[in-house]
């Protein structure tokens, strides 16, 4: 088997550049360079790895198969390269710690903030990196240690063996309808109760995506059989709270939210809460399980619990 050549970082950044604006001049112009030597750069790339990664004619420019499946990769390794450059500058600077953490979007709110605020405060030698991914990518990174922890919001029913979880805060699951919508009208008269389970029989749901939140999917199927609103029509998904939102500002269907997501959207959506059995949502927060962990994630989850709602029994696993 031929071995294959390694690129360049000037041959990685031309063809992430041409791949992203399918157009060598404005490709060319984002990196200030000439179009004659991006082309030369793209060549050579192209004969270190033994294909062809882009149709060109004079008219369009295209990715090949080989060149889709290599743009991920290469765009992976530019971003590892960024990340030992800022490594090494912080170094320099006298920052000899990292400590890399993933939220759900959704979960971001002020006491949060003042959470990573209150960490950079006391422990300024320690770079901290914060992310917005999805729980089942927070868990994937955790396990292959891309991330140090992660807040993955609902807990899963199964733990992989290699975590720690520890349940931060509590907060209710409200129903999230368009503005106008019947259920709306019909929960103002009966506010005090809350909008009826059986009324929800029929309605079309927005659902985050099981693959993106699988522990909440499976609270959400749970929550229907209990309730007796069995199997759900559930119209369109996203990975994303924020998409979810929108879909049901414009009356794509109905949704169920952790209570603080009502600061995300302030027009289109309206908030109503349910009747018994009130939803509740529990906030999980997972690193690895380690006999030494890093001093960095010990300070961290020190600061966590001592910032969490009262724990409930069983809250650290």
């Amino acid at each position: 088997m031929t071995r294959l050549e390694r690129p360049e970082m000037r041959e990685l950044e031309c063809f992430v550049a041409v791949a992203e604006h399918l157009n060598f001049s404005r490709a060319a112009r984002s990196l200030g360079l000439s179009q004659p030597p991006l082309t030369r750069h793209i060549q050579a790339l192209e004969g270190r790895v033994g294909c062809r990664l882009l149709e060109r004619d004079t008219h369009s420019v295209s990715l090949t198969e080989p060149g889709r499946r290599y743009l991920e990769d290469a765009r992976a390794a530019l971003v590892m390269l960024d990340r030992a450059a800022a490594s090494l500058r912080l170094a320099r600077e006298g920052v000899t710690e990292r400590l890399r953490l993933a939220f759900v979007g959704a979960l971001l709110d002020e006491p949060l903030v003042r959470l990573f605020q209150k960490f950079r405060e006391t422990h300024p030698k320690c770079h901290l990196e914060v992310t917005d991914l999805a729980p089942a990518d927070q868990v994937e990174a955790i396990l292959s240690d891309e991330l140090d922890g992660g807040f993955i919001g609902a807990r899963p029913q199964k733990v992989p063996r290699e975590l720690e979880l520890i349940l931060w805060r509590e907060e209710e699951l409200l129903l999230g309808v368009p503005e106008g919508h019947p259920l709306a009208a019909g929960a103002a008269a009966g506010a005090r109760t809350g909008v009826s389970w059986k009324a929800l029989r029929g309605q079309p749901w927005v659902m985050v995506s099981r693959e993106a939140a699988p522990a909440f999917r499976q609270q959400f199927a749970g929550l229907c059989a209990q309730t007796g609103l069995g199997p759900v029509r559930i119209v369109q998904e996203s990975e994303r709270v924020t998409a979810i939102l929108a879909m049901v500002a414009v009356g794509s269907g109905i949704t169920l939210v952790p209570e603080g997501a009502g600061r995300i959207i302030t027009h289109g959506v309206v908030f109503l809460k349910l009747s018994r059995p009130v939803p509740r949502l529990q906030h999980a927060f997972a690193c690895r399980r380690s006999g030494s962990p890093p001093s960095t994630i010990k300070e961290f989850l020190s600061l966590l619990v001592e910032s969490s709602d009262p724990c409930p029994p069983g809250s650290r696993r």
